[in-house]
């Protein structure tokens, strides 16, 4: 099997899952994406397994696979875990990145601010995605890195479901660059404020009794 094919087949699926092209619960037409691309089922298979490690896929062996679902408990979950990591890479990008980089992080921030404004929600989302992933990127610390790259995918399908107004995706991608102005001028504490401001609201942790101790 071409490698690149089989990289194909995996994009294609996180596509229409990331895009809402299918709804959570939903089964994966695996008869239909084999058809599409001229493959036997294995590469679909091998797709779907790394899919359901993701986090994004419930995969059921000689039965099916479906999107998954998120429900309340999980995404407070997802958002408290992010708090607190997000804390500690923003601390570290502080301490470990350069000026350059920190125009790296200005620029991301910029590009979500501009597909916001065409109503673009899948590269807003991604985009945001981006945004945070660098920041754990650029503090330098892998093991947190890792750790945000494996949430970040259950992230994307979350906030592509969340039903949000686009007066308040513009708000919430807009606090990124006031993010990015207190780590460019190196402020620990403003720049974690501003962070976990970020993310409680948006998971609506505000009434969190642990949140407030993190």
């Amino acid at each position: 099997m071409d490698s690149s094919l089989s990289v194909n087949v995996y994009n294609h699926i996180l596509e229409m899952i990331l895009r809402l092209e299918l709804s959570g619960g939903e089964k994966i037409p695996e008869e239909k994406i084999a058809k599409k691309f001229g493959v036997s089922r294995t590469p679909i298979r091998e797709a779907l397994r790394r899919l359901n490690e993701a986090g994004i896929v419930r995969l059921y062996p000689r039965r099916f696979a479906e999107v998954a679902v998120f429900d309340e408990e999980i995404i407070k979950n997802i958002g408290l875990t992010r708090v607190s990591l997000d804390k500690l890479a923003v601390e570290l990008v502080i301490l470990n990145g350069s000026n350059a980089e920190f125009e790296e992080l200005e620029e991301i921030a910029r590009r979500c601010i501009l597909y916001s404004m065409d109503g673009d929600k899948y590269n807003s989302v991604k985009t945001d995605s981006e945004f945070h992933l660098a920041i754990a990127r650029l503090s330098k610390n892998k093991i947190l890195y890792d750790i945000l790259d494996g949430i970040h995918m259950k992230v994307r399908l979350i906030q592509m479901n969340i039903d949000k107004t686009q007066t308040d995706l513009d708000k919430h991608l807009e606090l990124h660059m006031p993010i990015v102005e207190a780590i460019k001028n190196r402020d620990a504490d403003l720049a974690v404020k501003l962070a976990q401001q970020h993310l409680i609201t948006f998971y609506g942790l505000e009434k969190n009794s642990i949140v407030n101790r993190i």
